[in-house]
C-alpha cells in the first residue's frame, strides 16, 4: 500500500496492511505519524497561523507594531534563521528560541524597552500565543485517529516525528490538548533534535534510539518529500497520506484569506447557538463583556482583579478561558472575592455615634428592626438578646423604619451598642486580613473588582472598609444609578451605563436585569461574615457542630457562607447545565475572534440580546418565571417571577387598556413580558416587544 487517500480507503484497510506487512517481517513494525496535514489539518494556511499569532501579539504590547510589521520583521528572521543553518549543519529548520530573541533584538532597536515587557516575558507570550494559535486551528483527521487508537490498542509502537519550529514541550501541549500524547511511545521535533525528516537525519537516530532496522519502521505522512522521498533513501517503509479535501479547500481558503473587507457581523454568525437551551444568545452578551473587560484591564496595566462572588464565579471562568484561548496563559491575574452585599457591610460603617445608616434605610425604607440587624450581620445570639429588650414587634415592617419610635429605642440600647460596635470593629479587621491573604498589594496598586452591577454597593463597602484611602475601580456588566461615585471609588458599566447619560443600547442591556443575575447563579452559597484565623480554631466550623442556617465553606477558611438548599438545587438543575453550553459556546466565539482578529460592531452583538429580552419564546419565558432569587440583605426573603393570576376577560381587557394608555408600568425594571403575564395579558408580550425592538434599533441606525 503505497498510499492512503483519506475518503478512499478506509482505516480497516490500512491496518489490515500493516497487519500484513508485520507477518513479512515476522516482527512488528515501529509505526511513525507526521504530524501537520496527518494526524492534524488547520482550517487556514499554515503561513497565516504567524500572521494570526503576530495580531494577537500585538495586542498585548497596545499597538505598539502593528500585526503586519511584526509578522514582517518574523518572517525576515526566520528566512535568515533557515539560511545560517543551511550553511552552517545543512539543516534548514530554526529553533524558536533563536526566532524570539531576535525579533525581541529588532523591536528594541530603535524603540523604547518601556513600551515592552521584559524580555523573559516577551519570549513567554510569543511562545504561548502561538501554542494557542495553533490549538484554535487544528483539528484532528477522524480516520487517522482510527487508526492510531487501534494500533494503540494491539500494542504496536507508535512514534511521532515533526519538522516543527517549536519546542518539544509546547510540541506535546498541542498533543495534550487533542488528548493523543498518551499515545505515542515517543515524539522527535526537528527543532529539539537539530535534525529533520527534510534532510532525512532525523530517520537513522529514530531508528538508532529503537533499536531496529530501518526496514523495521514504517512513516506515515503527506509530505511526499520529507515523509516519503527521505524515508525511502534511507531504506524506511512509508505510506503516502493524500487528502483530496485539503486541495479542494485550498483555493477557498486563500481567497478568504486575502479579502480585504471582511463581513464583520458574519464572523460570529456562524458559531452555533446552544439551541437546546433557554436564552442561548446570552453568551454573546458576556463574551463581549469579557472581551471589553480585557481591554479596559490591558490598557492600565491592570495586573490583578477580583471577581466578587457570587455572581463573578462564572464571569471569572469566562474570561480566564478568554485569556488562555487568545494568549496562551493568564496575563491578567483573576482571584475570587467572597463578598456579599450583607457581609461586608457592617465592617463599613462608621462608629454608632457618627452614623446615620443612610446606606442601608436610603434604599430599604420599610423593614422590620430585625431585619435591620440581620442586615448589620450582628450574631444571632445578639440578635434575639437586643429583640427580647424592644417594645415592639420586632418581627413587624415598619414604614420609613428611621423615623419610627421604636428605631430611636433601639439606637439607645446598651445592647445594642456594644454589639454593633464589636461587630463593626472585628469585622473590618478580619475582611482585611482576608483581603491579604490573596498577596496583591492593593496598597500600591489600588483595588480593581469586577461584578455584575448594579449600584455597586458592594464595591463602596470595601472602599469605606478600606478607609477610602485605596482607590477602587469597579467593572460592571451594568451599571445602573451607581451610588458613591467619587474620584476614588470609580464604576463603569461595560455592557450598559447610564453615567453621565445612557450608553448606546442602554434600554437593550438593562431589560431584565434579573437575568443576568440568574444566569450567573454559583455553586455556593453567600458569603456571610469574616473570621479570623484564632476565631477559626475555637469555632464549630472545625469541630463540624455548624448550625443549619451557616455552613463554613470550602473556598477559604476565613470566610463563613449562607447556603441555602433551594438555591443548590436550583443551580444544579437549572443554572450549571446552561453555563456549561455558555462555556462552550464562548469558547467557540475565542476561536472566531482569533481566526478573524476583529468582532462584530456593537449593534450586532444588541441586536442578539434584543432577541433574548424584546422577543422571547413563551418556553423562556415560562422557564425564567419558575426561578426564584434569594435577597439576603435589606429584606430576607426569596424573590419568585411566578405569574399565576385568574383574570377575567373583562379584567384582562381593562388591565390591557391601562398598560396601553400608561407605558410606564412597563418600565418598573421588572421584565415586561412577567409584568404583562401578572396582569393576565401575556399575549401582548409580542407586540410590545416589537415596539420595543424597533424603538431600540432606529434610534442608532
Amino acid at each position: 500500500m503505497k498510499s492512503w487517500i483519506i475518503g478512499r480507503d478506509t482505516p480497516d484497510t490500512v491496518l489490515k496492511y500493516i497487519h500484513a506487512e508485520t507477518d513479512a517481517k515476522s516482527k512488528q513494525l515501529l509505526v511513525c505519524f507526521d504530524y501537520f496535514d496527518t494526524i492534524v489539518t488547520r482550517c487556514i494556511e499554515p503561513e497565516h497561523t504567524k500572521r494570526l499569532a503576530s495580531g494577537l501579539l500585538s495586542r498585548l504590547l497596545k499597538g505598539r507594531f502593528t500585526g503586519e510589521a511584526l509578522y514582517c520583521f518574523r518572517r525576515e528572521i526566520e528566512h535568515d534563521l533557515c539560511l545560517t543553518n543551511s550553511q552552517i549543519n545543512s539543516e534548514f529548520e530554526f529553533c524558536f528560541e533563536d526566532l524570539g530573541t531576535n525579533l525581541w533584538n529588532q523591536l528594541t532597536k530603535n524603540d523604547d524597552k518601556s513600551v515592552l515587557p521584559d524580555f523573559d516575558s516577551f519570549i513567554l507570550d510569543l511562545l504561548a500565543i502561538e501554542v494557542a494559535v495553533e490549538k484554535a486551528v487544528q483539528c484532528v483527521c477522524p480516520e487517522v485517529l482510527q487508526v492510531l487508537q487501534a494500533l494503540h490498542r494491539l500494542g504496536y509502537t507508535l512514534l511521532l516525528a515533526s519538522d516543527f519550529y517549536l519546542p518539544e514541550k509546547e510540541f506535546r501541549e498541542m498533543l495534550s490538548w487533542h488528548r493523543l500524547e498518551h499515545l505515542f511511545a515517543e515524539v522527535y521535533v526537528s527543532s529539539a533534535h537539530g535534525r529533520s525528516k527534510g534532510s532525512g537525519r532525523m530517520y537513522p537516530m529514530i531508528c538508532e534510539r529503537h533499536g531496529v532496522e530501518p526496514g523495521q519502521l514504517l512513516m506515515i505522512g503527506d509530505n511526499p518529500h520529507a515523509d516519503i522521498q527521505m524515508s525511502t533513501q534511507v531504506g524506511l517503509q512509508n505510506i503516502f497520506l493524500q487528502r483530496p479535501d485539503r486541495n479542494k479547500m485550498a483555493p477557498v481558503q486563500k481567497k478568504a484569506e486575502n479579502k480585504k473587507s471582511p463581513d464583520q457581523n458574519a464572523i460570529f454568525q456562524k458559531v452555533a447557538l446552544p439551541r437546546d437551551a433557554h436564552f442561548p444568545e446570552i453568551g454573546i452578551s458576556f463574551w463581549l463583556f469579557t472581551h471589553r473587560l480585557f481591554e479596559e484591564l490591558h490598557q492600565y496595566d491592570v495586573r490583578n482583579v477580583f471577581f466578587l462572588s457570587k455572581e463573578g464565579e462564572f464571569l471569572k471562568n469566562i474570561f480566564d478561558q478568554y485569556q488562555i484561548a487568545l494568549f496562551g496563559r493568564i496575563k491578567i491575574i483573576s482571584h475570587y472575592l467572597l463578598a456579599s452585599r450583607k457581609a461586608t457591610f457592617v465592617a463599613s460603617l462608621r462608629s454608632l455615634d457618627n452614623e446615620d445608616f443612610s446606606r442601608l434605610l436610603d434604599h430599604y425604607r420599610d423593614i422590620s428592626i430585625r431585619d435591620f440587624l440581620q442586615s448589620l450581620n450582628l450574631e444571632n445570639d445578639a440578635i434575639g438578646l437586643i429583640c427580647e429588650k424592644m417594645s415592639c414587634n420586632c418581627d413587624l415592617r415598619l414604614s420609613g423604619l428611621r423615623h419610627q419610635p421604636a428605631f430611636g429605642e433601639l439606637l439607645g440600647l446598651k445592647s445594642f451598642s456594644d454589639a454593633f460596635e464589636k461587630r463593626r470593629k472585628d469585622q473590618k479587621v478580619n475582611f482585611i486580613a482576608y483581603l491579604d491573604s490573596f498577596g496583591v498589594d492593593y496598597r500600591r496598586e489600588g483595588l480593581h473588582i469586577v461584578d455584575v452591577g448594579w449600584k455597586g454597593s458592594i464595591q463602596d463597602n470595601i472602599y469605606y472598609i478600606l478607609s477610602a484611602e485605596i482607590p477602587v475601580q469597579g467593572y460592571y456588566v451594568g451599571s445602573l444609578n451607581a451610588t458613591e461615585r467619587v474620584t476614588g471609588n470609580r464604576k463603569k458599566g461595560l455592557l450598559f451605563d447610564n453615567s453621565p447619560h445612557p450608553s448606546h443600547y442602554f434600554n437593550v442591556y438593562n431589560c431584565n436585569r434579573s437575568l443576568y443575575e440568574i444566569v450567573l447563579g454559583a455553586s455556593h452559597g453567600s458569603a456571610d461574615s469574616y473570621r479570623s484565623l484564632d476565631a477559626l480554631q475555637k469555632s464549630d466550623c472545625l469541630s463540624g457542630n455548624v448550625s443549619d442556617k451557616a455552613v463554613c465553606g470550602s473556598l477559604h477558611p476565613l470566610v463563613l457562607t449562607y447556603d441555602q438548599t433551594e438555591e443548590q438545587q436550583l443551580f444544579e438543575g437549572h443554572i450549571k447545565p446552561l453555563q456549561q453550553k455558555i462555556l462552550n459556546h464562548t469558547s467557540m466565539m475565542n476561536v472566531e475572534y482569533i481566526i478573524h482578529g476583529m468582532i462584530p460592531t456593537a449593534e450586532w452583538f444588541a441586536r442578539q440580546h434584543a432577541r433574548m429580552v424584546f422577543r422571547p419564546k413563551t418556553a423562556e419565558i415560562e422557564w425564567f418565571e419558575a426561578l426564584y432569587h434569594l435577597e439576603n440583605f435589606g429584606i430576607f426573603e426569596f424573590t419568585q417571577f411566578d405569574t399565576a393570576h385568574n383574570f377575567s376577560l373583562l379584567e384582562r381587557l381593562r388591565n390591557l387598556k391601562n398598560i396601553i394608555r400608561d407605558q410606564a408600568v412597563l418600565e418598573s425594571g421588572i421584565w415586561p413580558p412577567i409584568i404583562l403575564r401578572r396582569f393576565g395579558v401575556g399575549f401582548w408580550q409580542r407586540a410590545d416587544g416589537l415596539r420595543r425592538y424597533f424603538r431600540e434599533f432606529q434610534t442608532f441606525s
